[in-house]
């Protein structure tokens, strides 16, 4: 059974030193994906950032800053945070501009462009911001996650794009 916490606001805002620990604490702990949730009237694409550990403090700090919920499983003793839809969207497109890998930026750009119901997470917007020496480093990233991982949905979605784009 996971226990969860109700769903927060951030509740501080963090400093460009918080931000950049941060950055690095999702560097090596986090996940940055697009998922879809289907209701009943229609697919909703959205972005979900989420880390996982044993110690909590860190998850804490994550969930004062940005909002989120953490989740406790205590089968493994395992704390996780998670941050979804808007919030997920605006933190990723903060991490871009920081010091990332190319694979993580990698996950950010695949997520971002798997909202194509928001205007700035569209992969049109992203293309635009994009500078094209930056572009090729992502390309190459993004191929080595495309080759090991064909049927995530956010690849999927970025092939089918593609298809209509060039097609």
């Amino acid at each position: 059974m996971r226990n969860r916490t109700p769903a927060a606001q951030a509740s501080v805002l963090p400093t460009a030193e918080e931000l950049a620990w941060a950055a690095g604490f999702l560097e090596g702990e986090g996940c940055f994906r697009g998922i879809s949730s289907v209701t009943a009237k229609r697919i909703e694409p959205r972005a979900v950032i989420d880390a996982s550990q044993k110690n909590q403090e860190p998850l804490m700090w994550l969930l004062a800053w940005f909002g989120g919920r953490i989740y406790y499983a205590p089968k493994n003793n395992i704390y996780s945070w998670k941050l979804t839809g808007q919030p997920a969207r605006e933190l990723m497109r903060r991490l871009l501009g920081l010091k990332m890998s190319i694979r993580r930026k990698s996950q950010i750009e695949i997520a971002l462009a798997q909202d194509t119901s928001h205007p700035i997470g569209s992969p049109e917007y992203l293309a635009k911001r994009i500078s094209p020496e930056y572009r090729a480093k992502i390309s190459i990233g993004m191929q080595a996650y495309h080759a090991t991982h064909p049927d995530h949905p956010g690849v999927k979605a970025l092939r089918a794009y593609n298809a209509k784009r060039l097609g």
